[in-house]
């Protein structure tokens, strides 16, 4: 055997061929099961519009004021005065004069007179102070007045009651001071303490240039002390 013969036997052998047809099938084999290609820019736009989202959502709630509430302001609604103008004076004025009217109130007036002896004035209604045509100040001088009046006249039906004319206060004598401050006790002994403490403040109105005590206990006590001395 030739040296040529020997190098050809060491060749490796040609590589098998398949047939075009078979080669064909695999080919589409492998076009019908290749993945889907997306389009790469899809992915990138729905990224980018989600961060702006976000960051529009950021700044309006850093532009919000601290004071914001989405809960609806109290003058967002029209004031129920003007919607019930022409008749809305006469309801709001019921609830005033029943309130006027309860036990509740005349305690709160009777309390101060029987602590402090002097009639406490009562604040001025939100209908007066709050008139277009009258001042604030006004309308609160003009419920005092009218207050302090009705309590003069309770005073004097009080001393009526009791057989005391407001005249009498005036002749300065010490004797009948003490007696018409025994009268307003005795008030106080029925059981009538807020008639025996405007019997008292009417006594300390009317006789303003007496030495009367400011209240009615400190009197009382003055009088148990004079009697006292007198013994």
């Amino acid at each position: 055997m030739s040296e040529r013969d020997n190098l050809d036997q060491n060749l490796p052998l040609p590589a098998p061929r398949s047939p075009r047809a078979l080669d064909e099938r695999i080919r589409a084999y492998a076009r019908e099961r290749a993945p889907q290609k997306g389009h790469w820019y899809h992915s990138r736009w729905a990224a980018g519009l989600a961060t702006a989202g976000v960051a529009g959502v950021a700044v309006l709630l850093a532009l919000q004021s601290p004071e914001w509430s989405p809960q609806p302001a109290l003058y967002d609604s029209p004031p129920q005065r003007e919607a019930t103008a022409g008749g809305g004076s006469a309801q709001r004025a019921e609830p005033a004069t029943a309130a006027a009217a309860s036990p509740e109130w005349q305690r709160s007036v009777e309390e101060p007179l029987l602590s402090a002896g002097k009639p406490a004035a009562p604040a001025p209604a939100a209908d007066e102070a709050a008139s277009p045509g009258l001042p604030a100040s006004k309308a609160a001088a003009q419920a005092r007045g009218e207050y302090y009046e009705r309590e003069a006249a309770a005073a004097l039906g009080a001393m009526q009651e009791a057989g005391i004319a407001a005249e009498a206060l005036r002749d300065g004598a010490a004797g009948r001071r003490r007696e018409l401050v025994a009268a307003c006790l005795a008030l106080l002994q029925q059981g009538d303490a807020a008639g025996a403490a405007r019997c008292y403040q009417a006594l300390r109105d009317t006789c303003r240039d007496c030495a009367l005590p400011p209240t009615l206990e400190e009197a009382r006590e003055a009088l148990r002390a004079g009697a006292a001395d007198d013994d």
